[in-house]
Protein backbone atom coordinates (compact mmCIF):
# COMPACT_ATOMS: atom_id res chain seq x y z
CA UNK A 1 0.00 0.00 0.00
CA UNK A 2 2.76 2.51 1.26
CA UNK A 3 4.56 1.99 -1.92
CA UNK A 4 1.74 2.19 -4.20
CA UNK A 5 0.61 5.57 -2.30
CA UNK A 6 4.11 7.29 -2.72
CA UNK A 7 4.51 6.06 -6.39
CA UNK A 8 1.13 7.45 -6.90
CA UNK A 9 2.44 11.15 -5.61
CA UNK A 10 5.24 10.98 -7.82
CA UNK A 11 7.96 9.27 -5.77
CA UNK A 12 10.67 7.51 -7.34
CA UNK A 13 13.04 6.55 -5.01
CA UNK A 14 13.87 7.00 -1.28
CA UNK A 15 17.19 8.24 0.35
CA UNK A 16 17.87 7.18 3.90
CA UNK A 17 17.04 4.62 6.15
CA UNK A 18 14.38 1.51 4.33
CA UNK A 19 11.47 2.35 4.70
CA UNK A 20 9.33 -0.71 5.49
CA UNK A 21 6.79 -0.95 3.25
CA UNK A 22 8.13 0.88 0.28
CA UNK A 23 11.49 -1.27 -0.53
CA UNK A 24 11.06 -0.82 -4.54
CA UNK A 25 11.59 2.70 -3.85
CA UNK A 26 15.13 1.92 -1.80
CA UNK A 27 17.63 3.62 -3.24
CA UNK A 28 19.93 2.39 -1.05
CA UNK A 29 21.47 5.34 0.54
CA UNK A 30 21.89 4.83 4.19
CA UNK A 31 24.16 7.65 4.96
CA UNK A 32 21.88 10.49 6.41
CA UNK A 33 24.09 13.50 5.29
CA UNK A 34 24.39 12.40 1.93
CA UNK A 35 20.39 11.17 1.97
CA UNK A 36 19.38 14.79 2.75
CA UNK A 37 21.93 16.06 -0.45
CA UNK A 38 20.43 13.77 -2.90
CA UNK A 39 16.91 14.13 -2.31
CA UNK A 40 17.56 17.82 -2.54
CA UNK A 41 18.85 17.72 -5.47
CA UNK A 42 16.03 15.06 -6.86
CA UNK A 43 13.35 17.55 -5.62
CA UNK A 44 15.58 20.87 -7.40
CA UNK A 45 16.85 19.18 -10.75
CA UNK A 46 15.39 15.58 -10.97
CA UNK A 47 12.29 14.19 -10.34
CA UNK A 48 11.10 17.06 -9.04
CA UNK A 49 10.27 15.14 -5.72
CA UNK A 50 13.06 14.10 -3.67
CA UNK A 51 12.31 12.16 -0.65
CA UNK A 52 14.59 10.88 2.64
CA UNK A 53 13.82 9.27 5.67
CA UNK A 54 15.52 9.09 8.81
CA UNK A 55 13.91 6.30 10.23
CA UNK A 56 10.82 8.07 11.74
CA UNK A 57 10.31 11.01 9.54
CA UNK A 58 9.77 11.40 5.72
CA UNK A 59 10.95 14.40 4.30
CA UNK A 60 9.68 15.44 0.73
CA UNK A 61 11.58 18.40 -0.64
CA UNK A 62 10.75 20.33 -4.41
CA UNK A 63 12.56 23.73 -2.93
CA UNK A 64 15.75 23.04 -1.12
CA UNK A 65 15.55 26.55 0.45
CA UNK A 66 12.21 25.26 2.13
CA UNK A 67 13.37 22.21 4.05
CA UNK A 68 14.68 23.80 7.23
CA UNK A 69 11.85 25.95 7.28
CA UNK A 70 8.83 23.28 6.20
CA UNK A 71 6.14 21.76 7.42
CA UNK A 72 6.09 19.26 9.91
CA UNK A 73 3.14 17.14 10.00
CA UNK A 74 2.11 14.00 12.19
CA UNK A 75 -0.18 11.53 9.91
CA UNK A 76 -1.59 8.33 11.83
CA UNK A 77 -2.12 6.19 8.05
CA UNK A 78 -1.18 5.63 4.74
CA UNK A 79 -4.02 7.94 3.59
CA UNK A 80 -3.05 10.61 5.76
CA UNK A 81 0.29 10.87 4.45
CA UNK A 82 -1.10 11.09 0.64
CA UNK A 83 -3.34 14.00 2.21
CA UNK A 84 -0.05 15.46 3.71
CA UNK A 85 1.60 16.09 0.60
CA UNK A 86 -1.15 16.20 -1.84
CA UNK A 87 -1.92 18.85 0.82
CA UNK A 88 1.82 20.99 0.78
CA UNK A 89 1.64 20.85 -3.45
CA UNK A 90 -1.60 22.77 -3.39
CA UNK A 91 -0.43 25.39 -1.09
CA UNK A 92 2.99 25.37 -2.71
CA UNK A 93 4.92 24.71 0.65
CA UNK A 94 8.23 23.33 -1.02
CA UNK A 95 8.73 20.70 1.42
CA UNK A 96 7.04 19.22 4.26
CA UNK A 97 8.23 16.58 6.93
CA UNK A 98 5.83 13.53 7.43
CA UNK A 99 6.37 12.16 11.15
CA UNK A 100 4.97 8.04 10.17
CA UNK A 101 2.69 7.53 13.55
CA UNK A 102 1.72 4.15 12.37
CA UNK A 103 3.40 0.53 11.17
CA UNK A 104 3.66 1.60 7.62
CA UNK A 105 3.96 -2.54 6.75
CA UNK A 106 0.48 -3.18 8.45
CA UNK A 107 -1.62 -0.24 7.35
CA UNK A 108 -4.74 -1.27 5.69
CA UNK A 109 -6.46 2.47 4.72
CA UNK A 110 -9.00 1.39 2.61
CA UNK A 111 -9.99 4.85 1.33
CA UNK A 112 -6.43 6.93 0.05
CA UNK A 113 -6.56 9.98 -2.32
CA UNK A 114 -4.00 9.96 -3.82
CA UNK A 115 -4.24 11.44 -7.41
CA UNK A 116 -1.26 10.76 -9.56
CA UNK A 117 0.13 14.25 -11.00
CA UNK A 118 0.87 15.84 -14.19
CA UNK A 119 3.88 17.53 -12.50
CA UNK A 120 4.97 15.73 -8.74
CA UNK A 121 6.81 19.31 -7.50
CA UNK A 122 5.25 20.53 -4.11
CA UNK A 123 7.10 24.30 -5.05
CA UNK A 124 5.47 27.56 -5.48
CA UNK A 125 3.90 28.10 -8.53
CA UNK A 126 3.86 31.49 -10.42
CA UNK A 127 1.15 33.74 -8.76
CA UNK A 128 -1.72 34.13 -11.36
CA UNK A 129 -4.94 33.34 -12.31
CA UNK A 130 -6.10 30.54 -14.24
CA UNK A 131 -7.01 31.04 -17.76
CA UNK A 132 -10.30 32.25 -17.89
CA UNK A 133 -13.15 30.46 -20.18
CA UNK A 134 -12.60 32.47 -23.54
CA UNK A 135 -16.59 31.61 -24.81
CA UNK A 136 -17.10 32.02 -28.54
CA UNK A 137 -13.63 34.63 -28.94
CA UNK A 138 -10.23 33.44 -28.76
CA UNK A 139 -7.88 34.82 -25.81
CA UNK A 140 -4.99 36.54 -27.53
CA UNK A 141 -1.53 36.96 -26.07
CA UNK A 142 1.87 37.94 -26.87
CA UNK A 143 4.01 35.28 -25.18
CA UNK A 144 4.25 31.44 -23.84
CA UNK A 145 6.33 32.08 -20.48
CA UNK A 146 7.14 28.46 -19.66
CA UNK A 147 9.04 26.71 -16.86
CA UNK A 148 10.02 23.32 -15.37
CA UNK A 149 6.65 21.86 -14.77
CA UNK A 150 6.07 21.58 -18.62
CA UNK A 151 8.72 19.13 -18.51
CA UNK A 152 8.25 17.45 -15.52
CA UNK A 153 4.36 16.53 -16.80
CA UNK A 154 5.68 14.55 -19.76
CA UNK A 155 3.98 18.28 -21.94
CA UNK A 156 7.01 19.33 -23.93
CA UNK A 157 5.54 18.23 -27.00
CA UNK A 158 1.78 19.63 -26.62
CA UNK A 159 3.73 22.92 -25.95
CA UNK A 160 5.40 22.12 -29.37
CA UNK A 161 1.85 21.86 -31.12
CA UNK A 162 0.52 24.41 -29.30
CA UNK A 163 3.37 27.06 -30.29
CA UNK A 164 2.87 25.47 -34.15
CA UNK A 165 -0.75 26.34 -33.99
CA UNK A 166 -1.34 29.58 -32.63
CA UNK A 167 2.55 31.07 -34.13
CA UNK A 168 3.09 32.10 -29.86
CA UNK A 169 6.81 32.09 -29.19
CA UNK A 170 7.95 30.88 -25.54
CA UNK A 171 10.17 32.28 -23.66
CA UNK A 172 11.17 29.73 -20.98
CA UNK A 173 12.53 30.43 -18.07
CA UNK A 174 16.10 29.42 -17.04
CA UNK A 175 15.36 25.79 -15.52
CA UNK A 176 13.54 24.99 -18.55
CA UNK A 177 16.63 25.12 -21.77
CA UNK A 178 15.91 22.91 -24.41
CA UNK A 179 12.35 22.99 -24.64
CA UNK A 180 12.70 24.17 -28.28
CA UNK A 181 16.85 23.88 -29.73
CA UNK A 182 18.05 27.06 -29.54
CA UNK A 183 17.38 28.46 -33.44
CA UNK A 184 13.93 27.03 -33.31
CA UNK A 185 11.94 30.30 -34.84
CA UNK A 186 9.11 28.97 -31.64
CA UNK A 187 12.12 30.36 -29.15
CA UNK A 188 12.02 33.47 -27.76
CA UNK A 189 15.54 32.83 -25.46
CA UNK A 190 15.92 31.88 -21.73
CA UNK A 191 14.82 34.53 -19.16
CA UNK A 192 14.75 35.17 -15.64
CA UNK A 193 18.52 34.89 -14.58
CA UNK A 194 19.42 38.67 -15.10
CA UNK A 195 17.94 41.73 -13.59
CA UNK A 196 16.82 42.70 -17.10
CA UNK A 197 15.96 39.49 -18.76
CA UNK A 198 12.01 39.98 -18.75
CA UNK A 199 11.84 43.56 -19.84
CA UNK A 200 13.69 43.14 -22.99
CA UNK A 201 12.08 39.95 -23.81
CA UNK A 202 8.86 41.87 -24.09
CA UNK A 203 7.16 41.42 -20.95
CA UNK A 204 5.19 44.65 -19.70
CA UNK A 205 2.23 45.08 -17.82
CA UNK A 206 0.01 45.87 -21.03
CA UNK A 207 1.25 42.70 -22.84
CA UNK A 208 -1.08 39.52 -22.10
CA UNK A 209 1.47 36.33 -20.99
CA UNK A 210 0.10 32.60 -21.21
CA UNK A 211 2.50 31.23 -18.58
CA UNK A 212 2.59 27.36 -18.29
CA UNK A 213 4.62 25.10 -15.79
CA UNK A 214 6.12 28.10 -13.96
CA UNK A 215 7.22 28.09 -10.24
CA UNK A 216 7.41 31.20 -8.39
CA UNK A 217 11.16 30.62 -8.33
CA UNK A 218 11.80 30.33 -11.61
CA UNK A 219 10.36 34.45 -11.82
CA UNK A 220 12.65 36.14 -9.41
CA UNK A 221 10.87 39.06 -8.12
CA UNK A 222 13.23 41.62 -8.92
CA UNK A 223 13.23 40.22 -12.82
CA UNK A 224 9.37 40.79 -12.50
CA UNK A 225 9.54 44.44 -11.16
CA UNK A 226 12.32 45.50 -13.87
CA UNK A 227 9.71 45.04 -16.35
CA UNK A 228 6.67 46.47 -14.48
CA UNK A 229 5.14 43.41 -13.15
CA UNK A 230 4.08 42.45 -9.70
CA UNK A 231 0.76 40.61 -8.68
CA UNK A 232 -0.22 43.25 -6.43
CA UNK A 233 -0.39 45.56 -9.56
CA UNK A 234 -1.40 45.29 -13.76
CA UNK A 235 -0.93 41.37 -13.87
CA UNK A 236 -0.97 40.34 -17.46
CA UNK A 237 -0.20 36.95 -16.92
CA UNK A 238 -2.42 34.11 -17.02
CA UNK A 239 -1.35 30.46 -16.24
CA UNK A 240 -2.95 27.36 -17.56
CA UNK A 241 -1.87 23.75 -16.24
CA UNK A 242 0.58 21.77 -18.33
CA UNK A 243 -2.11 18.88 -18.62
CA UNK A 244 -4.22 21.68 -20.65
CA UNK A 245 -2.23 22.15 -23.48
CA UNK A 246 -3.82 20.34 -25.48
CA UNK A 247 -7.30 21.19 -24.95
CA UNK A 248 -6.85 25.14 -25.90
CA UNK A 249 -5.65 25.21 -29.50
CA UNK A 250 -8.35 27.03 -30.58
CA UNK A 251 -9.33 28.76 -27.63
CA UNK A 252 -5.75 30.93 -27.87
CA UNK A 253 -4.05 32.60 -30.51
CA UNK A 254 -1.35 35.22 -30.95
CA UNK A 255 -1.55 39.15 -31.11
CA UNK A 256 0.83 38.96 -33.97
CA UNK A 257 0.29 37.76 -38.10
CA UNK A 258 3.25 35.57 -38.67
CA UNK A 259 6.27 34.39 -36.86
CA UNK A 260 7.00 35.13 -33.09
CA UNK A 261 9.04 38.17 -32.97
CA UNK A 262 11.94 37.60 -31.14
CA UNK A 263 12.26 40.48 -27.99
CA UNK A 264 15.71 42.64 -27.92
CA UNK A 265 17.09 40.08 -25.12
CA UNK A 266 17.50 37.39 -27.54
CA UNK A 267 19.23 39.89 -30.11
CA UNK A 268 21.63 41.27 -27.04
CA UNK A 269 22.20 37.87 -25.71
CA UNK A 270 23.11 36.53 -28.95
CA UNK A 271 25.72 39.57 -29.70
CA UNK A 272 27.60 38.46 -26.41
CA UNK A 273 27.49 35.04 -26.63
CA UNK A 274 28.18 34.78 -30.68
CA UNK A 275 31.62 36.63 -30.80
CA UNK A 276 32.80 34.60 -27.54
CA UNK A 277 32.25 30.94 -29.20
CA UNK A 278 35.01 32.20 -31.79
CA UNK A 279 37.46 33.31 -28.86
CA UNK A 280 39.98 30.35 -28.53
CA UNK A 281 42.59 32.26 -26.15
CA UNK A 282 43.02 30.82 -22.90
CA UNK A 283 42.28 31.15 -19.97
CA UNK A 284 38.99 30.16 -22.29
CA UNK A 285 36.03 32.22 -21.88
CA UNK A 286 33.01 31.11 -20.32
CA UNK A 287 31.30 31.04 -23.07
CA UNK A 288 33.28 29.13 -25.20
CA UNK A 289 34.08 26.75 -22.38
CA UNK A 290 30.31 26.07 -22.30
CA UNK A 291 30.31 25.35 -26.07
CA UNK A 292 32.77 22.58 -25.65
CA UNK A 293 30.68 20.82 -23.26
CA UNK A 294 28.05 20.94 -25.08
CA UNK A 295 29.93 19.73 -28.26
CA UNK A 296 31.50 17.14 -26.16
CA UNK A 297 28.80 15.94 -24.61
CA UNK A 298 28.09 12.10 -25.39
CA UNK A 299 24.15 11.48 -26.23
CA UNK A 300 21.74 11.10 -23.76
CA UNK A 301 24.42 13.43 -21.46
CA UNK A 302 23.47 15.68 -19.02
CA UNK A 303 25.06 19.03 -17.30
CA UNK A 304 24.61 20.03 -13.44
CA UNK A 305 25.43 23.07 -11.99
CA UNK A 306 24.54 25.17 -9.59
CA UNK A 307 23.72 28.90 -8.75
CA UNK A 308 26.85 30.52 -8.73
CA UNK A 309 29.67 31.86 -11.56
CA UNK A 310 30.27 28.76 -13.60
CA UNK A 311 26.35 28.15 -13.12
CA UNK A 312 25.26 31.11 -14.92
CA UNK A 313 27.23 31.03 -17.80
CA UNK A 314 26.39 27.36 -18.44
CA UNK A 315 22.81 28.10 -17.87
CA UNK A 316 23.11 30.99 -20.14
CA UNK A 317 25.08 30.87 -22.73
CA UNK A 318 25.09 26.57 -23.47
CA UNK A 319 23.40 25.83 -26.65
CA UNK A 320 20.82 23.29 -26.14
CA UNK A 321 19.94 20.48 -28.68
CA UNK A 322 18.33 17.89 -26.32
CA UNK A 323 15.91 17.93 -23.74
CA UNK A 324 17.08 17.89 -20.06
CA UNK A 325 20.63 17.86 -21.18
CA UNK A 326 20.75 20.62 -18.96
CA UNK A 327 19.74 21.03 -15.25
CA UNK A 328 19.30 24.30 -13.64
CA UNK A 329 18.02 24.68 -10.25
CA UNK A 330 16.11 27.49 -9.28
CA UNK A 331 16.97 27.60 -5.70
CA UNK A 332 19.91 25.83 -4.16
CA UNK A 333 21.19 23.09 -1.78
CA UNK A 334 25.16 22.63 -0.47
CA UNK A 335 26.90 20.30 -3.12
CA UNK A 336 23.75 20.54 -5.63
CA UNK A 337 25.82 20.45 -9.07
CA UNK A 338 27.91 17.66 -8.26
CA UNK A 339 25.25 15.23 -6.19
CA UNK A 340 22.71 15.88 -9.44
CA UNK A 341 25.65 14.13 -11.44
CA UNK A 342 25.21 11.34 -8.61
CA UNK A 343 21.47 10.89 -9.61
CA UNK A 344 22.45 10.81 -13.42
CA UNK A 345 25.09 8.79 -12.96
CA UNK A 346 23.11 6.17 -10.73
CA UNK A 347 20.93 5.84 -13.48
CA UNK A 348 24.02 5.13 -16.11
CA UNK A 349 23.86 8.32 -18.07
CA UNK A 350 27.07 10.47 -18.75
CA UNK A 351 27.17 13.58 -16.86
CA UNK A 352 29.41 16.46 -15.88
CA UNK A 353 28.94 18.64 -12.78
CA UNK A 354 30.39 22.15 -13.89
CA UNK A 355 31.43 23.87 -10.73
CA UNK A 356 32.90 26.99 -9.40
CA UNK A 357 35.03 25.25 -6.49
CA UNK A 358 34.86 21.51 -5.07
CA UNK A 359 35.91 22.02 -1.13
CA UNK A 360 33.15 21.65 0.94
CA UNK A 361 31.99 18.87 3.44
CA UNK A 362 29.21 18.05 1.13
CA UNK A 363 31.50 17.67 -2.33
CA UNK A 364 33.82 15.34 -0.18
CA UNK A 365 30.72 12.93 0.55
CA UNK A 366 29.65 13.02 -2.69
CA UNK A 367 32.84 12.31 -4.20
CA UNK A 368 33.68 9.66 -1.52
CA UNK A 369 29.98 7.83 -2.41
CA UNK A 370 30.71 7.85 -6.01
CA UNK A 371 34.19 6.13 -5.76
CA UNK A 372 32.41 4.00 -3.54
CA UNK A 373 29.50 3.03 -5.94
CA UNK A 374 32.28 3.26 -8.89
CA UNK A 375 30.18 5.64 -10.42
CA UNK A 376 31.02 7.67 -13.64
CA UNK A 377 31.23 11.02 -14.01
CA UNK A 378 32.83 13.81 -14.76
CA UNK A 379 33.91 17.02 -12.27
CA UNK A 380 34.27 19.77 -14.33
CA UNK A 381 36.11 22.83 -12.01
CA UNK A 382 35.95 26.51 -13.50
CA UNK A 383 38.62 28.84 -11.78
CA UNK A 384 41.75 30.23 -12.20
CA UNK A 385 43.21 26.91 -12.03
CA UNK A 386 44.47 24.38 -14.33
CA UNK A 387 46.56 23.49 -17.72
CA UNK A 388 45.33 23.88 -21.33
CA UNK A 389 46.46 25.16 -24.07
CA UNK A 390 42.98 25.66 -26.30
CA UNK A 391 39.54 25.27 -26.86
CA UNK A 392 40.42 21.83 -28.66
CA UNK A 393 42.86 20.64 -25.55
CA UNK A 394 39.56 21.35 -23.37
CA UNK A 395 37.61 19.06 -25.92
CA UNK A 396 39.77 16.25 -26.04
CA UNK A 397 39.88 16.15 -22.23
CA UNK A 398 36.18 15.75 -21.93
CA UNK A 399 35.97 13.24 -24.42
CA UNK A 400 38.40 11.33 -22.67
CA UNK A 401 36.66 12.25 -19.19
CA UNK A 402 33.31 10.80 -20.70
CA UNK A 403 35.15 7.65 -21.88
CA UNK A 404 36.96 6.70 -18.78
CA UNK A 405 35.78 4.57 -15.74
CA UNK A 406 35.33 6.21 -12.31
CA UNK A 407 35.22 9.84 -11.33
CA UNK A 408 37.47 12.23 -13.35
CA UNK A 409 37.84 15.99 -11.93
CA UNK A 410 39.00 18.41 -14.49
CA UNK A 411 40.79 21.92 -13.59
CA UNK A 412 39.31 24.45 -16.78
CA UNK A 413 41.19 28.07 -16.42
CA UNK A 414 38.56 30.40 -17.29
CA UNK A 415 38.65 34.41 -17.39
CA UNK A 416 35.72 36.05 -16.45
CA UNK A 417 36.62 39.46 -16.01
CA UNK A 418 35.86 40.93 -20.09
CA UNK A 419 32.97 38.27 -20.56
CA UNK A 420 31.06 39.64 -16.83
CA UNK A 421 31.31 42.78 -18.12
CA UNK A 422 29.84 42.38 -21.12
CA UNK A 423 26.86 40.02 -20.25
CA UNK A 424 26.01 42.70 -17.83
CA UNK A 425 25.85 45.64 -19.83
CA UNK A 426 24.21 43.17 -22.09
CA UNK A 427 20.88 41.73 -19.41
CA UNK A 428 22.15 43.46 -16.08
CA UNK A 429 23.58 41.97 -12.84
CA UNK A 430 22.28 38.18 -11.78
CA UNK A 431 19.21 38.33 -9.71
CA UNK A 432 18.13 34.54 -9.91
CA UNK A 433 19.86 32.99 -6.84
CA UNK A 434 20.14 35.51 -4.47
CA UNK A 435 19.47 33.55 -1.24
CA UNK A 436 22.14 31.31 -2.86
CA UNK A 437 25.81 33.13 -3.70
Amino acid sequence: MLAQVLTRLGVRRVFGETLPGAEPLDAGVRDAAIAGVLAAADGAVGTGLGVSFDGARLTFTSDPGATDDGDVVTVSNVAGLADAVVDARTRGAGAVTVELGFDTERDRSETVTAPEPGDPSIAARLPAPELASAGDVPLVFDMILAGSGVIRAGAVEALRALADATGLGVLNVFTAKGLFRWDSPYHLGTAGLQLHDFSYAGLAPDRPVLAVGVGRDECPAPVLADAGLSPGRAWPISQIAPDRLASVTGVVRAAHDGPPVLGELYARLSGVAQPLYLVESVPLNPARAAADVAESLPEGGVVTLAPGHAGLWVARTLPTTQLGSVRVPATASPGLALAAAVLFALEGRPVVAVVDELHTPEHDLLLELARSRQLDLVVAVWGSDGDIDSPEHHRALLADAFAQPGVTVLTIPIDYTEPDRLLTDAAGPLAAWQDAI
